[in-house]
């Protein structure tokens, strides 16, 4: 584990010094956008590095550290990126001294609150990320194989299994690999999520002060985003929606700086800033499709702006502004501008394409059926665009509001996941800002827009909601108007307000401490065992206990087979450490015992895997009935089937 650190650090110190270079040539004359731009390209530049490793077949954690080496000998060379990497000192004394010029302009009150928020969530990530391991129905079903087999073929390829969605894009499983290859272990797995967590908030922030919000408010703001029951439970349950929220609000305050300055600081322009919207999207679309649903209310947002900020020719300087940096290259921007956009077009367009080379859907396995009438073929499920879809969802959504059916969980069943914060200040302060304030009413066009757009498209499921977590940043943008134009500058008001916000944001913090799936047992459970031995297996409440059984029965050294249905868990199977290999052994209908011994050997293995719940029910009543035959198959465990030959 210590040599695996050793890579992790010369591949990470590449990795940075190639984000702080490209967050250096496409800056602009904003602090909270370049510190959003820096938060980005953080986890853009990892991503893109691994998935040309990973398309090369050199996903090993020596080789990417040899390539980070050879990396950094190479930025050393010439002397402009070299004389920038050691001006980097010098740039993050400024950006301390900055942020605590900036700190110091806060109210007292709000630096502690802030203080106190962090410190605590500081230990609450660490806490849940240290406890327990991965657990969410969809991780442990496809987001996290496809990571496990990555990692074992040292490549990223698709592999022979019945679960469909790993055909999904993959841009946040690929991201998630940095947090394990070179460890060789999911312990801190869960990280992979925090960064799309802080570019979240930064956004947020961003997203104030450019509508003009004073820093205390637009910090309000983020703290109360911050405390969304969704997006902290989606953030450490190796989900990728916390991303795709990160990156539509990010795409917002970029669109909306541009929209409503026309005015920049000599020698700067915005030529960047387009730039990294672009690369943002590709990486969205890379991620989860929807990201072209929520285009629509990016674009009703940013045209609101325009048009509200009184301005009829600034964008028309844009393409210019553009080639000309490009002809200039002032401090490398052409390189970076080339680099960044090539790096996220092969992270947005990889998936797409390969899924139509192979399969003929670039959506595979899912399709699109326009008001019933089926335009491209699926595997799974076709994901209705039509009305009858729109009023299916716009009632469950109605049915939800408040979030009053059910406790909130990490898949946000029958909930929407806002919480106290959302619900019992930002639905007020929405009102008053509607009324009240421009900015407030062009953030709300935007975001339903955007919300309604994916009614007419996502399938009406108690789970959906979970494509929505970005909405929240709404309210809590209100939040933070409502408290600058009623509240700032008046001292009890004031202190009023804050009592009700640290007691809205308290009860959401309180309610997440367990993820409100899991008795103190369980942890206790977890707790138990070292950091490195807390699997996926072990956890009862979640996962069938067959999981754990066949673990204790087949080695690390033995080839596991198993039947799972395209909703089964896999990922337990491969062990904390991914040492545990797997093939999967199809069942078709009419197999007999003895068929279907010769179909385990001859995948070079002696063991079947199954498990109430993930194996289809006939399978399991056919493989009891050879047990107890006792002819060519015996169960060894609940669950586990060894081969045994007379």
């Amino acid at each position: 584990m210590v040599l695996g650190f050793v890579a992790w650090s010369v591949a990470g110190a590449f990795v940075l010094a190639v984000s702080y270079l490209a967050a250096r040539a496409l800056r602009t004359d904003r602090p909270s956008l370049n510190a959003l731009i820096f938060i980005f390209l953080t986890i853009l530049v990892p991503t893109a590095f691994l998935m040309l490793a990973g398309l090369a077949g050199i996903l090993r954690p020596w080789l990417l550290a040899a390539i980070g080496a050879a990396g950094l000998a190479a930025i050393l060379v010439v002397a402009r990126t070299r004389r920038e990497l050691c001006e980097m000192r010098a740039g993050a004394g400024g950006a301390w001294a900055l942020a605590r010029s900036w700190w110091a302009s806060l109210p007292l009150g709000l630096r502690w609150l802030t203080a106190i928020a962090l410190a605590l969530s500081a230990a609450r990530f660490t806490f849940l990320v240290l406890a327990l391991p991965p657990f969410t129905w969809d991780s442990l079903t496809y987001h996290l194989t496809n990571v496990a087999e990555w990692i074992q073929r040292g490549r990223i390829t698709t592999f022979d299994t019945p679960v469909d969605r790993i055909w999904s894009p993959a841009n946040y499983e690929v991201f998630a690999v940095w947090f394990v290859l070179f460890l060789k272990h999911d312990v801190i797995i869960e990280v992979a999520g925090l960064p799309a967590y802080l570019l979240a908030c930064a956004a947020v922030y961003a997203i104030g002060r450019t509508l003009s919000l004073g820093r205390g408010a637009s910090l309000l703001a983020a703290l109360a985003y911050a405390s969304t029951p969704a997006l902290l439970l989606a953030t450490t349950a190796t989900k990728n929606d916390p991303i795709m929220a990160a990156l539509f609000l990010m795409m917002l305050a970029l669109g909306l700086d541009l929209a409503v300055r026309s005015e920049v600081e000599p020698g700067r322009d915005r030529a960047g800033q387009v730039v990294v919207l672009a690369a943002a999207w590709l990486l969205a679309l890379g991620t989860k499709p929807y990201v072209i649903h929520l285009t629509v209310g990016l674009v009703v947002a940013w045209v609101l702006a325009y048009l509200a900020a009184g301005r009829r020719a600034g964008w028309r300087t844009l393409p210019g502004a553009l080639l000309l940096r490009l002809r200039g290259n002032p401090q490398g921007f052409r390189w970076a501008a080339g680099a960044l956009l090539t790096g996220a077009l092969l992270l947005g367009s990889y998936w797409y394409l390969r899924n139509w080379a192979v399969t003929g859907n670039p959506f595979y396995p899912y399709g699109l059926a326009v008001e019933g009438a089926e335009v491209i073929a699926s595997a799974e499920k076709a994901t209705p665009f039509d009305l009858t879809n729109f009023l299916a969802n716009l009632r469950s959504f109605l049915e939800r509001f408040g979030d009053k059916q059910q406790r909130i969980m990490p898949d946000l069943p029958y909930t929407t996941g806002w919480g106290w914060v959302a619900y019992g200040l930002g639905l007020p302060a929405l009102v008053w800002g509607t009324v009240r304030r421009w900015s407030v009413r062009l953030l709300l066009a935007g975001f339903a827009a955007a919300l309604l757009v994916l009614f007419f498209s996502s399938p009406d499921s108690p789970w959906n909601m979970r494509y929505a977590i970005w909405f929240p940043a709404l309210m809590a943008l209100a939040i933070g108007s409502a408290f600058e134009g009623l509240f700032s500058g008046r001292r009890w008001p004031s202190l009023a307000f804050g009592a009700l916000f640290v007691a809205a944001s308290g009860a959401n913090f309180l309610m997440m401490l367990n993820y409100n799936a899991f008795s103190p047992a369980a942890f206790q459970a977890m707790l138990s065992l070292p950091a490195r031995e807390r699997e996926s297996a072990d956890l009862e409440s979640k996962v069938p206990e067959e999981y754990r059984l066949a673990l204790e029965i087949v080695t690390s050294d033995d080839r596991m087979g198993y039947n799972v249905h395209g909703n089964g868990f896999l990922y337990p199977l491969y062990r904390a450490d991914y040492s545990q290999h797997l093939v999967y052994v199809p069942i078709p209908q009419g197999s007999t015992c003895a068929g279907i011994a010769d179909a385990i050997e001859a995948r070079g293995t002696r063991y079947l895997f199954v498990a109430p719940e993930h194996t289809e029910d006939w399978i399991l009543s056919l493989l009891n009935q050879c047990a107890t035959e006792k002819d060519v198959l015996r169960e060894r465990v609940r669950g586990l089937y060894v081969v045994k030959r007379q």
